[in-house]
């Protein structure tokens, strides 16, 4: 492993929400698009425009849609779900860093406590050790982290209700068979 310069860290932030916000963009597509397919089948259906043995079909491959948009919703939700561990864990070693004797409870206040209480902590330590650049760039980075931890549990909240919305259709969906 090598360390990665804060330059670096902020462009690969950035790529890292551009990727996020087309990713959760193309999610709420597909759903839409699912929503669709399955009001079109249920038309189809009550019109009898199509056979049977077609209706069926097209069951099948909303269904298997579907379940394959769960699954994947699920997938980047565990990824989102850990990268959110990882970035904890890094700011818990920044802080431990410049609170060298910080309890696990004064970490876990310092990062609950928001972006101002935290950066006026950072704030004391760094002007107050009269310390270095490398701590004031670790200063930017744990701040920047918060805001990507913020970020991300934004993000969760929105894939964990598409993962609610799809679970209530396709419990519907059993309901209509």
């Amino acid at each position: 492993m090598r360390a990665i310069k804060s330059t670096d860290e902020n462009e690969i932030n950035k790529k890292l929400h551009v990727i996020v916000n087309e990713t959760n963009k193309a999610a709420t597509k597909a759903k839409t698009s699912i929503h669709m397919l399955k009001k079109e089948n249920v038309r189809l259906e009550k019109e009898g425009l199509v056979r049977s043995s077609d209706l069926r079909i097209r069951e099948n491959l909303y269904n298997a849609t579907l379940n394959k948009f769960v699954d994947v919703t699920k997938k980047c939700k565990e990824a989102e779900e850990q990268y959110k561990i990882n970035l904890k864990k890094k700011v818990s070693r920044n802080i431990r860093i410049l609170i060298p004797d910080a309890s696990d409870n004064d970490i876990d206040m310092i990062i609950k406590s928001g972006n101002c209480e935290r950066e006026n902590v950072y704030q004391q330590v760094i002007l107050g050790n009269n310390a270095s650049d490398v701590i004031r760039s670790m200063l930017q980075s744990v701040s920047q982290k918060y805001e990507d931890i913020l970020l991300l549990e934004q993000h969760i909240s929105e894939l964990h209700q598409m993962y609610l919305d799809f679970s209530l259709l396709t419990e519907h969906q059993g309901e209509v068979l």
